[in-house]
């Protein structure tokens, strides 16, 4: 689409910086969130029965799972994925193309719960200790997404004063509603969603632009 590729022009201009912003919550119907599965898994980890070690990287996995889940359904991608049964690798190839922080780490850490599942190998202490403390990472670092979401930008650049940007995220409907403001003409509106071309692009520049202020 010829719009978004001007848009994304514009965004990727090195002076152009968010002007106003609100924030938003990105609200679940999740009856267990992340932070109650990371807590079960260190309940698991202080216990000393006899499969303590597979409980607790477990749970852990589910708060990894939970979290990302609710990452994809901030920018659009949840329905998606629950349609097309995207595994764990697939949403954190989506999650990297967005610019939030996801270390491959988290990919190669996954290994050790898939040998617990497929080959029935007991995890080491160590294996699982480390697990809790990079999903618990994780989580810190990406709940600004979620607790805090940008939202209703407006994105400017005062080398091309003729024109800025709104932005809102409508998560609820999976969609970005862009406006471009023009001075001098009428106003244009732009509405896209994950199936457009650019799309994650356009969000990671988004995001750029805001670490980058």
């Amino acid at each position: 689409m010829k719009n978004i590729e001007i848009i994304i022009s514009f965004l990727k201009e090195p002076d152009t910086y968010w002007s106003s912003k609100g924030n938003l919550v990105i609200e679940n119907d999740f009856e267990i969130k992340p932070q109650d599965f990371l807590n079960y898994a260190e309940i698991d980890l202080q216990n000393t029965y006899s499969h303590n070690l597979i409980n607790t990287l477990s749970n852990a996995k589910r708060a990894l799972d939970c979290q990302v889940d609710i990452l994809l359904m901030a920018f659009g991608y949840y329905n998606i994925s629950k349609k097309k049964f995207w595994g764990f690798p697939k949403k954190i190839e989506i999650i990297k193309e967005l610019g939030i922080l996801a270390p491959r780490v988290l990919l190669k850490v996954n290994k050790t719960r898939n040998l617990m599942e497929h080959q029935y190998v007991k995890p080491t202490l160590e294996q699982v200790e480390d697990f809790v403390d990079i999903v618990a990472l994780f989580i810190a670092s990406t709940d600004k997404y979620i607790y805090n979401f940008p939202n209703d930008l407006q994105i400017e650049n005062d080398s091309l004063e003729n024109f800025w940007i709104d932005f809102s995220n409508n998560y609820k409907e999976e969609n970005l509603t862009i406006t471009v403001i023009h001075k001098d003409s009428e106003n244009e509106e732009l509405t896209i969603n994950y199936k457009d071309s650019g799309y994650s692009e356009l969000l990671s520049l988004i995001l750029k632009i805001g670490n980058k202020n």
